[in-house]
């Protein structure tokens, strides 16, 4: 695979989990705050998610965010 192949690859994946992790947000039915005092971090930090500025995050960390979103829903249960 070529390198500007999997730099678009990279590309793809990391937006697509940023799509999958604002769902899952807007989904949670939390607010920003809540949901960022359940991963650690800043209200603003969530809205720079929710706005789409997906270059600010790396796939790791919206996978983290989705398991922590995840399991708050299981817990709902």
């Amino acid at each position: 695979m070529t390198l500007p192949m999997k730099i678009s690859t990279a590309l793809s994946l990391k937006f697509e989990c940023m799509v999958k992790a604002r769902d899952a947000v807007e989904n949670s039915g939390l607010t920003q705050k809540q949901v960022a005092k359940l991963v650690g971090c800043s209200q603003p930090r969530i809205s720079d998610l929710m706005s789409g500025n997906f270059y600010l995050f790396s796939v790791e960390w919206l996978l983290n965010l989705m398991d922590a979103l995840k399991d708050l829903q299981e817990e709902k249960k």
